[in-house]
């Protein structure tokens, strides 16, 4: 499967609500239920992600084979999601679609449509209400909806090659997907949810809660999401660097948080870049109108998520600032990132710590990763600015430093040699 996922809120540029991410995949489809998946997509700056997806009646297991984002441990997911993930890869082959079809009847249609297709309701793989349009020349699906998702096939290219075809999928009227399908016949195979070495189970993360890197500086471990909040304490305010990843999420940490520092309110809050899934729960911290600093040109990717109740919040960076919160200064730097032209990076003088957004691409456990294009930029930025660094942080992986980035880097130039 060749194609594109149009995913919203994620572009380079902040004007643009919504990234055409191309994407491939190769799928296995058991009729029984089993699966295996390999994907390849890439985000701007060349960020990559590569998975491969194993399921079957027993469950899910992921692994990540670029190692950054989930480093070397196993993804295990309960037998549900893996029906759901079979299901909804079942969709975009109207053939094996079909022949799964439980409890087929018609449906309700247009009148005039029926000279020249038939519609049909039934139960997919795993129960959920399918109706399916039919063309009569040949029987061939030609559209599919699940609820609100709809998916148009199109078998034009089947006349030039065989066993391919087109599918456009949407949802609520707004494009989701596009992929170009070349199906094959195979034999059907054991699919295990095992991976060798070197990858290794999953390590608990413990529940959620707010831990010290250094006198004043807080990061959240233990979210349900996987991702990290900073905070940095000053002797008059307190600063959170993102807002990771729904308001669900950020109004239990800020309660943890109220009660760790009771005396502290957050009166500034740093978007590294107006990703959604790195301010999504930005207004859990705005309550107490603290100021919000992005960098040039993000307003309007924050109007466009959270309309213009911030707009007096908003501080717009066009190139350095320093903040103090008293007797603590944090510097603020621009970035035009080939990951998102609003990028901002912090470092706290005091502890040595930088605070990056997608600039540093290391997982919470496993080796160091070859470095994408977006490393050499937060390497290049620290090193024009002379910070002295002890730790670097985000909302993704683990508590880095600059020997690891050096180390992603080198492997990056080792391999394009």
């Amino acid at each position: 499967m060749i194609g594109s996922r149009i995913t919203p809120n994620q572009a380079r540029q902040p004007v643009q609500a919504s990234l055409e991410v191309p994407a491939h995949q190769t799928v296995y489809l058991s009729p029984t239920g089993a699966f295996e998946i390999r994907t390849d997509t890439e985000y701007p700056g060349g960020i990559r992600f590569n998975f491969h997806i194993k399921g079957n009646h027993e469950g899910m297991a992921t692994v990540d084979t670029l190692f950054w984002r989930n480093g070397d441990e196993i993804e295990r997911s309960d037998a549900s999601v893996a029906k759901q993930t079979y299901a909804d890869q079942v969709l975009l082959v109207p053939e094996l679609l079909m022949s799964q079809a439980q409890n087929v009847r018609d449906i309700e249609s247009p009148a005039d449509a029926h000279t020249d297709y038939i519609f049909k309701g039934f139960e997919d793989f795993i129960g959920r209400p399918v109706s399916v349009t039919i063309r009569r020349g040949d029987s061939k699906v030609m559209a599919a909806r699940l609820g609100s998702t709809l998916y148009v096939y199109d078998y034009e290219a089947a006349t030039r090659t065989p066993n391919q075809w087109n599918v456009h999928v949407s949802n609520n009227g707004a494009t989701s997907a596009h992929w170009q399908i070349q199906s094959q016949a195979v034999r059907q195979r054991e699919i295990t949810l095992d991976f060798a070495a070197p990858y290794r189970e999953k390590a608990a993360r413990g529940d959620l809660r707010i831990d010290t890197l250094a006198p004043g500086v807080y990061r959240v471990n233990g979210a349900p999401s996987n991702y990290h909040s900073h905070f940095v304490l000053g002797d008059h305010s307190m600063l959170a660097f993102d807002a990771p990843v729904s308001s669900t999420e950020t109004a239990l940490i800020r309660t943890k948080l109220e009660n760790l520092i009771p005396q502290k309110a957050i009166e500034h809050v740093v978007l590294s870049h107006t990703h959604r899934d790195h301010i999504a729960g930005l207004l859990s911290y705005t309550k107490q109108n603290a100021k919000v600093y992005l960098g040039k040109g993000g307003q309007v990717a924050v109007q466009r998520q959270f309309g213009s109740s911030l707009d007096q919040q908003l501080v717009e960076i066009k190139g350095d600032q320093i903040i103090d919160l008293g007797n603590r200064r944090i510097h603020l730097a621009s970035v035009h990132s080939r990951h998102a032209e609003e990028m901002l990076v912090a470092f706290d003088e005091q502890s040595g710590i930088v605070f990056q957004g997608d600039l540093l691409t290391l997982a919470e456990h496993g080796p160091v990763a070859t470095a994408f294009e977006v490393n050499q930029e937060l390497f290049d930025l620290i090193k024009a600015r002379a910070w002295s660094v002890t730790a670097i942080v985000g909302v993704h992986g683990r508590v880095s430093n600059m020997e690891e980035l050096k180390q992603s880097l080198e492997l990056k130039a080792s391999r394009e040699r």
